[in-house]
C-alpha cells in the first residue's frame, strides 16, 4: 500500500508525465519536430498502457526523465533560433497539413531551410511541381547535379507503432548538407515528411531561399 499511496502522491491527477508527454507533442507540433510529437504520444501511451502499480512502471518514469531531457535541450535550442521567412503552400499560403511549407531560420549560427510536409497518402505528393522546383534551386547553390551524388547515411528509429527513416546527406567536407525524414502517423496510412539543408553563411543561405521563394511564389501567381 506504501508504494500505491506514494505514487498516487506523486503522479496526482495531472501528474509530471502527463504535463511531459502533452508538451512534447504541442512543442513538437509548433516546431514541425515529428520526433518530438511522436515521443511524447509513445510516452502518453506507455501512461494509458502501463499502470502506476505494475512492476514495468519504471519504464514509464525512465521515458519519461529521458523525453523531460530532451524537452530542454530543444528549448534551449530554440533560444538561439532566428526565425527569417516562412512560404506556404495552402490556399492563400496559409498553413495546411496537406500542403507544403517551406521555412528559413538560423540556429546557433547554422542557416537551414526546411521543406515539411505534414500528412499525406500517395508519394506523388512528395514529387509535387513546385516542391522539386524549390529543390533545384538549392541544388545550384549548393553546386550539386543530384542529392544521390552525395554520400549518405541512413538511421531508422521507432517510437510505438511510429517509424522514422532518416537519410543525412553529407558533401566532401563531411558536412551534413541535407537530411530526410520519413514517417508514419501513429494509427494511419497517413505519412509525412521532413526535409533540411543546412548552410554556414548567410549570403549562400539567402541565395538558396530566395531561388526557393521564386519558384514558390511564381507558382502562386499562375
Amino acid at each position: 500500500m506504501k508504494k500505491e499511496y506514494d505514487l498516487i502522491n506523486e503522479l496526482g491527477y495531472k501528474n509530471w508525465l502527463d504535463i511531459i508527454a502533452g508538451e512534447a507533442v504541442i512543442l513538437g507540433h509548433c516546431l514541425n519536430d515529428s520526433y518530438l510529437v511522436a515521443e511524447g504520444t509513445n510516452l502518453a501511451t506507455l501512461i494509458e498502457n502501463i499502470h502506476f502499480d505494475n512492476d514495468n512502471f519504471g519504464k514509464v518514469e525512465a521515458a519519461g526523465r529521458s523525453l523531460e531531457k530532451k524537452l530542454m535541450r530543444r528549448k534551449e535550442l530554440e533560444k538561439g533560433t532566428i526565425f527569417i521567412d516562412q512560404l506556404n503552400l495552402g490556399t492563400e499560403m496559409k498553413k495546411s497539413l496537406y500542403d507544403w511549407e517551406f521555412d528559413f531560420n538560423c540556429v546557433n549560427g547554422i542557416y537551414q531551410i526546411l521543406m515539411f510536409l505534414p500528412e499525406f497518402f500517395d508519394r506523388e505528393k512528395l514529387l509535387d511541381k513546385v516542391k522539386i522546383e524549390a529543390e533545384k534551386e538549392i541544388l545550384k547553390v549548393i553546386s550539386g547535379s543530384g542529392f544521390d551524388d552525395f554520400r549518405k547515411e541512413k538511421e531508422v528509429n521507432t517510437f510505438g507503432s511510429q517509424t522514422f527513416e532518416t537519410i543525412r546527406y553529407f558533401d566532401k567536407r563531411g558536412k551534413v548538407i541535407r537530411k530526410t525524414v520519413d514517417f508514419n502517423h501513429e494509427g494511419s496510412i497517413k505519412r509525412g515528411w521532413t526535409e533540411y539543408y543546412y548552410f554556414e553563411d548567410f549570403a549562400t543561405a539567402g541565395e538558396a531561399w530566395m531561388g526557393v521563394r521564386e519558384a514558390i511564389i511564381s507558382n502562386q501567381k499562375k
